[in-house]
């Protein structure tokens, strides 16, 4: 598809945005997902899962093109300023799960989704420690209880997640 944008027919024209567009998908769905975590659920305690992270983990293990380093830097400066959390605190540990998830490429292939939400139950409460541990810092005498039913919300969640996430890649990404 060389030829200028005038003489390409209306399918090539669709086909040249979608594209286009597929790159963003990824960071576009982990920046929405943050609407997920702010919506007002009437139940007491920390029961929100963390969608941001999850859809980090699922492109970081499927499609690390499409979720690189600086996408996921970005979803969580998001994140931070979204949740009113100190800058930088999601989005360095977006950053560092993503190139660390996206180098294991190999070990996440070919493997059924019992695997990945194996390694998913491990890489989520990690994810959780650390920001706990970070967020010891700025709010000394913090508790871990909440940080812990956060991820075992998100991990409830993971399957479901993953579920649109695959959809997505499969007749958007992957299609064009």
């Amino acid at each position: 598809m060389t030829e200028p944008w005038a003489l390409l027919r209306r399918e090539e024209r669709f086909a040249l945005v979608a594209s286009s567009w597929r790159w963003a998908i990824p960071t576009l769905m982990t920046i929405v997902s943050v609407i997920g975590m702010v919506l007002p659920v009437f139940v007491p305690g920390p029961v929100l899962p963390h969608l941001p992270f999850l859809c980090i983990f699922y492109w970081s293990i499927h499609r690390p093109d499409l979720m690189p380093s600086w996408a996921a830097f970005l979803a969580g400066l998001v994140v931070d300023a979204t949740l009113t959390l100190p800058i930088g605190l999601n989005a360095t540990l977006f950053t560092l799960f993503s190139a660390g998830l996206a180098s294991q490429i190999t070990v996440f292939q070919s493997r059924p989704f019992v695997f990945s939400l194996g390694a998913g139950v491990f890489v989520v409460l990690l994810f959780q420690l650390l920001s706990w541990l970070l967020l010891l810092f700025f709010q000394p005498g913090l508790q871990l209880a909440p940080f812990m039913v956060q991820g075992l919300t998100s991990l409830a969640m993971m399957p479901f997640l993953f579920r649109i996430a695959a959809f997505l890649q499969v007749r958007i990404v992957d299609r064009f």
